[in-house]
């Protein structure tokens, strides 16, 4: 971040993040754990669905904090809502417009039902 003569923060534009970024070798390893669940989770031919069931079921144990492990497992009525953006959705609609239609949905879902 970038603090300017107004003392605003600014934050570069990403691209200029991801050009300065660390680019690892295919075959890093972050770890048994992590590198299980990369591989379902970076996999292009698996579902949202598959890929967001090897990320909580990677948080349920591996999460270093609490309540992400019990938001994993839906425990102690906290939950975890999982909105998956891949490199197709970016390509077409902003993310903006992906987690607004995902959180409609969820309203929608815990919607009080009428009788």
């Amino acid at each position: 971040m970038l603090l300017t003569a107004d003392r605003i923060l600014e934050m570069p534009p990403l691209n200029d993040l991801l050009d300065c970024a660390d680019i690892n070798q295919p075959d890093t390893s972050y770890g048994q754990d992590i590198d299980i669940a990369n591989a379902t989770m970076l996999d292009p031919l698996k579902t949202h669905q598959e890929r967001c069931s090897a990320f909580l079921s990677w948080a349920s144990r591996h999460q270093p904090c609490l309540f992400g492990r019990f938001g994993a497992r839906e425990m102690q009525g906290i939950g975890i809502d999982v909105c998956w953006i891949d490199e197709s959705e970016i390509a077409w609609v902003t993310i903006s417009s992906a987690i607004k239609s995902r959180r409609r949905v969820e309203s929608e879902k815990n919607a009080p039902r009428r009788v």
